[in-house]
Formats: C-alpha cells, sequence, structure tokens
C-alpha cells in the first residue's frame, strides 16, 4: 500500500502554479498542444496503452490479460504489477498508461473483456485501485478506463466512415449505474486516480464525454479532483458541448476539433481545465520520461508475468487428481501450430513480444516430462483465401460503392478489398460454389473488418463483425462456421458483406481498412491422428481457445471451428485429459464425456510455457479464481433477450438491472457450469470460525482457514453480504476477499474489512445510502460454495451516504 494522495496540496500547488501562466500557455494544454507549452519544469502527458503492458513498444514485456491478474484475487500481486509496469512505461519513453479498464464483463460474448477485470464491482476497483496505487506512486498517470458502461463493441463507435454514425445508447436506470458500473470507479478514485477516460458510447441518451452530468459526479460525489480525458477518435461528437459539459482534455491525439475560439466562449472552462491537468500531475508527481529501451522485457518484468500467468490459471476440474503429473509422465501435446494467436488479446491491450523471447511449449514441457506432439486444428487463426480453382465455376463479387454503383468482380481468390479512392460506405456479395472431396465437418473462415453474414445452400452459417482485423497490433480476428458436406455434392456458398462498422485509416499498407476473405478447410486426417496420439499417451494435454480482442464481439461461447470435434475424439481415446482453454472465457463445452481436468489460462502473455509447465508438473499451484461466470449453455445467461444485447434501434436496455453476472443465476436458481470465484488447487483448505464485528467506521468479517491438505497452497476466502430485504438487493454480493499461502497444517485467523460506506446501495435517484437493519455475512471459497456465516446489523445512526 502507498500513501495517499494530498489532493489539498496538490490543488493548491496547480492553483500557483496556474495563475503564472501565460494565457497562451493555458490555451496550449487546453488544446493538448503540450509541446507549445512555454512553463519551465511543464511536463506533458506522453500517452501510452493499455492494461496489459506497454503495447507498441519493441521489447515490452507482453503480460498476462487483466482478467489473469483479477483471477489471482491479489492485491498486492496487483500493486507489483503496477511497480513493474511503471517503470516498462517510463522507459518506453512514457508517464501516461491508458489503463487500468474497469469495464464489468456484462455479457459474455464481449471480445474486450480480456483487457478487464471481471464481473464484479468490488473486485475490479479493488485489483485496479492496487494497479492505480502503485502507477501513481511512480509518478506514471492512470488513466482509468473507460468511464461508463462500456460493456461490449457492438456499434460502440457507430458505423461508417468518415462521418460516424450515432454510438450505441446504453440504457441503466441510476440505481444500477450507481450501484455496478460507477462503483469500481468509485473505489479507484478512493485509491487515488488522477485521470479517468471517457467511453466512446452513449449512456440514456447523452455521449459520456458530451454529459455535464456523468462528467461533474465524480467531482460532486466522490470529491474527486483529476483530469478527464475522451477515447480515441470517436468519443467526442461536438467538441464545444464536450468542453462546456467538463471534459478537460480534447482528445488523445492533439486538439480533436477543439479551437482556440472554443476556448475564448468560457475562459473560466478553459482554466478549469487546465487546473485539473496541473491538478492531477501535481498529485502524483508526474514524471518526465526518459527513454531506456534496455531496461524493458527485464529479468524482474518477465518473473512477474509468469508469476501472474501461474496465480491466475483456474483450475475448474480436475478428477482423480489428475494434475500435477509426476516427472516423466507420458503426455501427448495438441496444441494448433497458430496457438501464439491465443498469447494476446488483440487491439489497444494487445503486447506483441519479440518472437525469439517466447519460449516454445514443447521444449519447455519436455523438460520434466515425455512429450509427442499433433497439430491442432482449424478455429484459432484464418484459413487461407479461397482459390478461385479450388471451386467449381470460380468466384463472382458484385461490389456495391456509396454511389450506388455496381462492378462485378472476377478474383482469383475469394478476397475483396475496399474500392479505390477516399473512404466511404460500401458492400459486397460473394458468391462461389464449392464441391468437397471428403464428407464430414468442414470449415469455413471469415476474416474481415466490416459486417457480414456467411450462407451455405442458403442457410446462414455465421454472422459477425470486426472494426478491424487486426485492430492495430494483435492476432487477426477471424470468423468460423463448422459445417457438414458430403464429398461429391456441390455447396452453394455466400457471403453478404457490408463495410458498416469498419473503420478505415487511409494511410499506405495501413491494417485498419474494410475488407473481406473467405477460407475453406476440407476434414483430413488430424483429429484422427491426434486420437492415436492421444490412446498411446499416459495423459493427454490439448490447447484450445477463442481468438477475441477491441472492436469485436465473439459469436458464441463455444470453441470455433473444429476444436469440439478434435477435443471430444481425444477425449474417447484417453479420458486422462487435461484441457487448457486460453482467451476471455467463458467456455461452453460440448455435450459429452468432459475431460478429466480443466485449466484455464486466460491469454497468458509470452511466459506461457514455463507458466504451464510448472503448474501441469506441480512445481507451482495454479491460483486462480473465475471473474467470470461460465454457463452451462450459451442460452443460460443474464442476456436473455436482444433488447439487452446486441441492442434494437441503437440502444440497448439493462432490463436485468442488478442481476449480471453471478446476482442473475443466484437470484433464478440457476446452476452455472462453474461460478464465480471457483478455483481448484492442489490441497484443500478448512473454513471455520466465522465472526463479524461492526465498528465506528467498518465491518471486519474474521474467519480462520487451515490447510488440511498436504502441500503448501493458496486460498481465497470470500465474503458475500445479504441485505435486509427493503434494499431490495440480489441475494448475495462479494464484500471483501483475500488471498491467503498456508503450509501444510497451518492455520491462519484472517481478517476481512468492509467499510460501512461500502454497504450502501443506491435509491432510485442514484444516490448511495446506508441500508440500516440486519445483514448477513456468507464466508465461502465461491459465490456458491458459501460455507459459513456471520449476522451483523448496521445501525440507524450510521445510516449515512452522499
Amino acid at each position: 500500500m502507498h500513501g495517499p494522495i494530498d489532493w489539498d496540496v496538490a490543488l493548491h500547488r496547480a492553483e500557483v502554479r496556474l495563475a503564472a501562466l501565460p494565457e497562451a500557455d493555458r490555451d496550449a494544454i487546453a488544446l493538448a498542444a503540450f509541446d507549445r507549452v512555454g512553463e519551465p519544469g511543464f511536463v506533458p502527458f506522453v500517452y501510452v496503452d493499455g492494461p496489459n503492458g506497454a503495447r507498441e513498444v519493441p521489447g515490452a514485456t507482453a503480460f498476462p490479460s487483466a482478467l489473469a491478474l483479477a483471477a489471482t484475487f491479489d492485491r498486492d500481486l496487483a500493486g507489483d504489477y503496477g511497480r513493474v509496469l511503471a517503470a516498462e512505461v517510463l522507459a518506453a519513453g512514457r508517464n501516461a498508461l491508458l489503463g487500468p479498464a474497469l469495464d464489468l464483463a456484462r455479457v459474455p460474448q464481449s471480445g474486450r473483456a480480456g483487457e478487464n477485470l471481471g464481473e464484479d464491482p468490488v473486485l475490479a476497483g479493488e485489483i485496479g485501485g492496487q494497479i492505480v496505487e502503485s502507477l501513481q506512486a511512480a509518478g506514471v498517470l492512470a488513466v482509468v478506463k473507460h468511464y461508463v458502461a462500456n460493456g461490449f463493441e457492438w456499434l460502440r463507435t457507430g458505423s461508417g466512415f468518415p462521418q460516424r454514425g450515432p454510438a450505441m445508447d446504453v440504457r441503466v436506470d441510476p440505481r444500477t449505474l450507481a450501484d455496478l458500473y460507477l462503483e469500481p470507479f468509485r473505489r479507484v478514485v478512493r485509491h487515488g486516480a488522477a485521470a479517468l477516460m471517457g467511453s466512446y458510447n452513449r449512456l440514456n441518451g447523452e455521449y459520456v464525454c458530451q454529459s455535464p452530468d456523468l462528467l461533474a459526479l465524480p467531482r460532486e460525489r466522490w470529491g474527486w479532483r483529476g483530469v478527464t480525458i475522451p477515447d480515441f477518435l470517436f468519443a467526442v461528437r461536438d467538441p464545444a458541448a464536450a468542453l462546456a459539459a467538463g471534459l478537460d482534455l480534447p482528445g488523445l491525439d492533439g486538439a480533436a476539433g477543439r479551437t482556440p475560439e472554443h476556448l475564448g466562449a468560457d475562459r473560466a472552462r478553459r482554466d478549469a481545465a487546465v487546473l485539473h491537468v496541473l491538478t492531477a500531475a501535481e498529485a502524483i508527481g508526474l514524471r518526465a520520461p526518459r527513454e531506456d529501451p534496455g531496461a524493458l522485457g527485464g529479468a524482474e518484468a518477465l518473473a512477474l508475468a509468469e508469476r501472474i500467468e501461474t496465480e491466475g490459471m483456474v483450475l475448474l476440474r480436475n478428477e482423480g487428481d489428475l494434475l500435477p503429473l509426476a516427472d516423466g509422465t507420458r503426455v501427448a501435446l495438441i496444441a494448433p501450430e497458430t496457438a501464439g494467436a491465443l498469447l494476446v488479446i488483440g487491439g489497444s491491450a494487445a503486447v506483441v513480444p519479440p518472437s525469439d523471447r517466447v519460449p516454445g511449449l514443447e521444449e519447455t514441457l519436455a523438460a520434466r516430462l515425455t512429450v509427442t506432439s499433433a497439430p491442432g486444428v482449424p478455429g484459432v487463426a484464418p484459413l487461407p483465401p479461397l482459390p478461385a480453382d479450388r471451386t467449381e465455376h470460380g468466384i463472382r463479387v458484385t461490389l456495391r460503392t456509396a454511389d450506388g454503383a455496381e462492378r462485378e468482380l472476377a478474383p482469383t481468390s475469394a478476397e475483396v478489398e475496399a474500392p479505390d479512392g477516399p473512404p466511404a460506405a460500401w458492400s459486397a456479395l460473394l458468391e462461389t460454389r464449392i464441391v468437397p472431396t471428403r464428407s464430414g465437418r468442414h470449415v469455413l473462415a471469415l476474416e474481415l473488418a466490416g459486417e457480414a453474414v456467411l450462407l451455405v445452400d442458403g442457410h446462414p452459417v455465421a454472422s459477425g463483425f470486426r472494426e478491424a482485423s487486426p485492430f492495430v497490433v494483435g492476432p487477426l480476428l477471424p470468423l468460423f462456421a463448422t459445417v457438414d458436406l458430403e464429398a461429391g455434392r456441390a455447396a452453394d456458398v455466400r457471403v453478404e458483406y457490408t463495410s458498416g462498422v469498419a473503420i478505415s485509416i487511409p494511410i499506405p499498407h495501413s491494417p485498419i481498412r474494410p475488407h473481406l476473405r473467405l477460407g475453406w478447410s476440407e476434414p483430413d486426417d488430424r483429429v484422427a491422428n491426434a486420437a492415436r496420439l492421444a490412446a498411446d499417451a499416459d495423459v493427454a494435454v490439448v490447447l484450445a481457445g477463442r481468438v477475441s480482442g477491441e472492436g469485436m464481439d465473439t459469436d458464441g461461447l463455444r470453441l470455433p471451428g473444429s476444436q469440439e470435434d478434435l477435443l471430444a475424439a481425444v477425449v474417447a481415446a484417453n479420458p486422462r485429459t487435461v484441457l487448457v482453454t486460453l482467451g476471455a472465457g467463458p467456455v461452453v463445452l460440448p455435450d459429452g464425456a468432459p475431460p478429466a481436468a480443466l485449466l484455464h489460462a486466460w491469454f497468458p502473455g509470452e511466459r506461457f510455457a514455463p507458466a504451464l509447465t510448472a503448474v501441469v508438473t506441480g512445481d507451482a499451484e495454479p491460483g486462480g479464481r473465475l471473474v467470470t461466470t461460465w454457463p452451462a449453455a450459451e442460452d443460460r445467461t443474464p442476456i436473455e433477450t436482444p433488447v439487452q444485447y446486441p441492442g434494437a434501434d441503437g440502444s440497448v436496455e439493462h432490463t436485468e438491472g442488478l442481476l449480471v453476472g453471478y446476482r442473475w443465476y443466484d437470484a433464478r436458481g440457476e446452476d452455472p457450469a462453474f461460478p464465480f470465484g471457483h478455483g481448484l488447487g492442489y490441497t484443500t483448505f478448512d473454513l471455520t470460525d466465522a465472526r463479524a464485528a461492526v465498528g465506528a467506521d467498518d465491518v471486519v468479517v474474521a474467519v480462520t482457514v487451515r490447510n488440511v491438505g498436504d502441500r503448501r497452497g493458496k486460498a481465497v476466502p470470500q465474503v458475500y453480504v445479504a441485505f435486509p430485504p427493503e434494499a431490495d438487493q440480489p441475494p448475495r454480493q462479494l464484500q471483501a476477499f483475500a488471498a491467503v499461502r498456508l503450509e501444510p497444517g497451518e492455520e491462519r485467523r484472517v481478517e476481512l474489512r468492509v467499510p460501512l460506506d461500502d454497504l450502501a446501495r443506491a435509491d432510485g435517484s442514484g444516490r448511495r445510502r446506508l441500508v440500516p437493519g440486519e445483514h448477513v455475512a456468507f464466508i465461502g471459497v465461491s459465490s456458491r460454495d458459501v460455507r459459513l456465516e456471520a449476522p451483523f446489523a448496521v445501525p440507524a445512526a450510521g445510516a449515512g451516504g452522499e
């Protein structure tokens, strides 16, 4: 823990500086023209993305995704991450990190979930708060994002180019907004966050970055004094309105449409913006960055990346204590040749490490185990574009431009690029006929930026969207369909495409451009070969996953391509199978015999191979707990209607209210496949003697944790609180947690503190109030595995609030 920021001192220093600033410097700061500021000692904000490391910085460490860090439930480890990340940011020549990201995982398909901290606001706020403290203690500004209610990618920025249509309007009632979506931001503000990034979306009809109420809320309700900054490009639609509403800086890349005339219309608002910039810098002691490439990807950073991954991996299932494996165990490793696409999330959080620094998985495992290997199947990386000479009559493309003109094309492969000329909306119809040479499950894949529907013999088999692929950096983001076809029987394939949500950056060789590619893979011997290899081994280890990232949502929760067929065949050949899933999750597994062990590794970063080797051989315990609920089926989630997602008529309705994530499962009595907070280790723990004591400022829940197994391990006691009936709250909600490591036979009295203010809940206007009366603290090891309870009463005299 670091000392709290003294905002009064920071504000005083900023006011003294502001009073001495000439008009030209004030204008320059408010226009984000930092290079024109003449004040001696002025330190500009120099930004870098993002939540998982320093993006687009050669040599930077590719840490595991933020979900992996959240899954550790370990505040101290989050603090270590913030400290080491700050060193990398400064070594990259930057001093402002765009992160952490606090968007809650409301929609399971959200493409960007991997760079956030899960479905619970308390966990997100506390883990995020520790990251913020450590970053800012080193003089690095934490630009916490995305404020607020930015929970999916569909229409987040609108559609069309160069003029973007309206962004999605997120409709949330004030109570839900306060209790869920604002709560992690309230907590990181308490931890000292000095900057908030406004999101792209509209909220209840207003763009967040142009809403006086939303921009004033942190200042008026939480006493915050930091700086507000918009997201890149599309978050501000009216620069003058944004300035008047209270947006301090115009953008992440210069004036972004804000003009000196806007500033001249309201000098007081300009000066307030400048004061907030200076106050944030004073509060954290903003460092002037000094580039030091040799300090990137150092031993401490790589060791921490590996530790986060081992501590964040979640062992969901371990029948017969299959894991850990003894040295020398004969292992059949079945992994996609393109597994590297699953190491990092795509987009703003993508940190691509030097390839020669990434240890090979087979070689690393082979140092401890006897390993044979077989390649995986399609489902991760795009397939090569379909050549016209593999089709019956070639490929026909009808391309329609924005002016209504049509062109017929006959490309040599199934690829369609944007028409020449300035960026503008366009659409295409791609048609062809394929004649399979083998019967069975065939895989079709679209790689696109835009929106597309894939049809086979007139039946839709896949649909989806991508703003870009890749999204600046990171993996390509394909869309897969699996269809049963018969050898010799022709199948008509049709793709209906529109540029739609695609973003276009009109510079040579830009990866950010509308396009479409279609690939086709016939069944081959890979599944059968993998099954034979598994049958001859003691244990099979299968790697599978789902690529995702910024500017897209996944089209489902299943394993794409032929991965489910591969898994079923391997498990049938050898029930002693370990399935290692990669990606954001959750993953809905197919019906049939499950693998004996299921280990979720998130987007693991560059130290995946040594981390996985340590976990499966028992050198390290898988220390993670789920931070998102895994449903038993795709249609058994809190998103029950299209109105909730993907929305209708440009808006989504949060009709579920407070019932997000595990709250919905508990309220509905719905059994998930794996609950929030669940995770197994290599030992077992008892929880006993729970007590709750109410003090003047907090509730202290104490519980005795004992390691009753035969090896050192990690327990994660979790406190869920049930509120009085008149509070009208979900059945139980996480309020405290701890990561406790104990030797065999060791026990410890663990105290989990809940500030009384954190028990306040919002009324219909969104104002938080304590609800007096009987509460119950439930203590367990997941949202469903609750073992003890301890009642406590909140006195009426303590029922204050905002």
